[in-house]
């Protein structure tokens, strides 16, 4: 069973939103580049990532602009086993027990098909329902920088060995126009690793693809009946995502679901806060920077997107602040943080200790209203405001 979660749309709604969700940790076939340990067949935080998205997507399933009404899950685990996703809502899981099918390419064209035929394509009064795709796992590109997704079964073809790679790339620039869907979001947590083997194909990599269209059909994705896709994956050409050995979901899907859940959001036309595509594609790697200290990032979007999709509602609006001691300063408290208009003040949550130059230094991770001005007091004379701008701030108290 690979429906994790289903539920009828009702009359009353005008578009849904449809998930297929792909995490996959075991790689047998696939050679091991140079510099890399057996660690390399065995990802597990790719299929915990996938877990946690589908865990997001349930929980927020009304706060969606196109409320969810499925989600498809396909998962190998790190040791080859078939991937678990635990029981989702007592109502709207069809399954038995908490198994899912595993992440090959068989498999992804089967229940792809059934992920697009679910799409109920904008026409009429109908808006286009939603489809959301994530993805984490080993990823490569092409010499033409197309990205692209390895699944268990890539390399297992001695005459075809990159044949099972599935083109993420196409899914981007392509899923708009096969679908007619009201938005397309495609997030791509893996490397776009440069491999030797790859440069000396012949032809490069082909892969599959999921939808295929025309140069004809793909240029009236700019017309303004039609939505490109919000894509991002979490590499540029040639880099290298990151992710925790030891498990967990990963910096980028830890992130994005930060991101799309509430801090990457900006006003719509009517002044309710939402969370959009310009805000998710420019506003995750300060994100990153900001939450997990992950400098080194460089994620980078699959296709054109269109500024005006937006994905969530934020009834509550916060974002995500970091403030933090000069070198040198112990304060066992964060002290008084205050909203400078209201004198409002804001309950702070002690994160602990980082280390920053060799020397110790205080953070502290708060979530305040945005478009504010804070006032910080931490005593012993160390006091600054700041700005809360989304989606996140690091503000350094001296």
């Amino acid at each position: 069973m690979t429906l994790v979660f289903e539920r009828e749309r009702s009359s009353s709604t005008k578009a849904v939103t449809h998930a297929l969700i792909v995490g996959c940790g075991y790689f047998p076939h696939l050679p091991v580049p140079d510099g890399k340990n057996a660690d390399y067949h065995h990802r597990l935080a790719c299929p915990d990532s996938a877990r946690e998205m589908v865990k997001f997507l349930v929980e927020n399933r009304d706060r969606l602009l196109a409320p969810l009404s499925s989600v498809r899950c396909l998962i190998t685990e790190a040791n080859g086993d078939p991937g678990y996703v635990p029981k989702t809502h007592p109502q709207f899981d069809p399954r038995d027990d908490e198994r899912v099918e595993k992440a090959n390419t068989e498999r992804l064209k089967h229940h792809g098909d059934g992920w697009i035929d679910a799409c109920q394509p904008k026409e009429g009064e109908h808006q286009g329902d939603h489809m959301f795709f994530y993805a984490c796992s080993h990823g490569i590109a092409d010499r033409d920088e197309t990205a692209f997704l390895l699944l268990e079964d890539i390399y297992k073809s001695s005459r075809a060995k990159w044949r099972n790679a599935l083109n993420v790339g196409a899914l981007a620039s392509e899923l708009p126009w096969c679908t007619r869907a009201g938005a397309c979001w495609i997030f791509m947590d893996a490397c776009q690793e440069i491999l030797p083997q790859v440069v000396s194909q012949i032809g490069g990599v082909t892969g599959w693809k999921l939808v295929s269209t025309t140069i004809e059909e793909l240029a009236i994705v700019n017309k303004k009946d039609i939505k490109s896709a919000a894509s991002l994956a979490a590499s540029s050409f040639g880099t290298l995502a990151s992710a925790p050995k030891a498990g967990g979901a990963t910096f980028f899907t830890k992130a994005l679901i930060e991101a799309l859940g509430e801090c990457c959001m900006e006003l719509d036309d009517q002044g309710k806060w939402m969370t959009s595509a310009k805000e998710v594609i420019f506003g995750i790697e300060k994100l990153v920077k900001i939450l997990f200290n992950q400098i080194n990032v460089e994620y980078a979007p699959l296709s054109k997107f269109n500024e005006e999709l937006f994905f969530l509602h934020v009834s509550d609006p916060k974002i995500p602040v970091v403030i933090t001691t000069v070198p040198g300063v112990h304060i066992k408290k964060p002290g008084k943080i205050l909203e400078k208009s209201s004198g409002k003040l804001v309950h702070s949550k002690k994160s602990g200790n980082i280390i920053v130059g060799g020397k110790s230094t205080m953070q502290w991770l708060v979530h305040v209203s945005p478009m504010k001005y804070f006032k910080v007091n931490l005593g012993s004379k160390l006091s600054g405001e700041f700005y809360s701008k989304p989606p996140a701030k690091s503000f350094e108290v001296k």
